[in-house]
């Protein structure tokens, strides 16, 4: 049973004055019986917790981003997963303009370039759009960008 859940159970119900949780009293076996569930929701909602972020997950949590990620895993420990998808996340200088247009590039007929810093990013596309349709296509580069990059999309007429 654990401590901290009836503790916390019981600690509610002495305060109030009119029961009697000593050993083998009914309340006590009642309030045992309720830490005990209470634990295994715990456990549950301490593993799904600990899947959902990439440099605690250690089983499905890694499975579901190796699905939806590209990640090139040399290394099949936990750890080496864990840095394969912290690679596949990353949008730097480097790689961020590549990952984006690789990803929106032959939907929408866009070429791209990095400018400045590495921060700023600028698509350029010959496609005759409507307006609608280029806010469509920023909407979906928005939702691509990492924090503090910024983006400029250019229609070529």
């Amino acid at each position: 049973m654990s401590n901290h859940a009836f503790a916390a159970l019981s600690g509610r119900l002495e305060g109030l004055g009119i029961y009697d949780i000593t050993q083998g009293s009914e309340i006590f076996s009642r309030l045992s019986a309720l830490a005990e569930g209470f634990e295994l929701y715990y456990e549950i909602l301490d593993d799904i917790f600990k899947e959902m972020f990439v440099c605690t997950a250690e089983n499905e949590g890694l499975e579901e981003y190796e699905k939806m990620l590209p990640v090139i895993n040399t290394d099949s420990s936990t750890q080496g997963r864990r840095n394969s998808i912290i690679s596949a996340l990353s949008v730097n200088e480097k790689n961020g303009a590549e990952r984006i247009l690789g990803h929106i590039g032959d939907i929408y007929n866009i070429t791209g370039e990095l400018t400045g810093s590495g921060r700023t990013l600028t698509f350029t596309t010959d496609a005759q759009l409507t307006s609608q349709q280029a806010q469509l296509i920023e909407d979906h580069i928005s939702s691509l960008m990492p924090v503090g990059t910024s983006f400029e999309l250019v229609l070529n007429t």
